[in-house]
């Protein structure tokens, strides 16, 4: 069973991802910056399949995911 501290953990690695994304823009190093943005959302896919015995969480954590990425469109 996952628990919600470790549901954070991973969140925290896909908010480290696509942290890197966006100072690898600030920087004009848009290359980098997309290898990093496809890394988190990677990761993001990951952690999603392994929750698959956790519907709630899952549902959680991708509202987080979906939330943080259209909050970054939005920018």
């Amino acid at each position: 069973m996952i628990t919600e501290t470790l549901l954070r953990e991973m969140d925290s690695i896909f908010a480290t991802l696509e942290f890197e994304a966006m100072t690898f823009s600030s920087l004009g190093r848009h290359r980098e910056s997309e290898t990093f943005r496809g890394r988190s959302l990677r990761a993001a896919e990951r952690v999603a399949a392994t929750l698959v015995d956790e519907p709630a969480l899952q549902a959680s954590f991708l509202r987080r995911v979906t939330g943080a990425l259209a909050f970054k469109a939005s920018a």
